[in-house]
């Protein structure tokens, strides 16, 4: 899909230009960002879901910090990602 929009803004006449993407455009917009870097002037993203890992390019692994960010963020998801169905609300 990545590929697909770099050919379609490439036959409109940009060489770089802005990303914008949420939920599944998350995934496909950040694609973009990693396989084209020198096209992407900047990124924006929205509603990217809860299944959204970023891509590791080959014999890439994630450093320390961002294997304690996943751990931390799966671990707020499994504790409050359901808040507005298992916590009391109080109005």
């Amino acid at each position: 899909m990545a590929d697909l929009w770099v050919k379609l803004m490439t036959s409109l006449g940009y060489e770089k230009f802005a990303i914008q993407g949420g939920d599944f455009g998350a995934g496909v917009s950040s694609s973009i960002a990693f396989k084209y870097p020198n096209r992407v002037i900047g990124i924006h993203l929205n509603y990217i879901p809860g299944n959204y890992f970023p891509e590791l390019g080959v014999n890439e692994v994630f450093i320390e910090e961002e294997n304690k960010y996943l751990k931390d963020e799966s671990d707020w998801y499994l504790r409050e990602g359901g808040i507005h169905c298992n916590k009391k609300q109080n109005h």
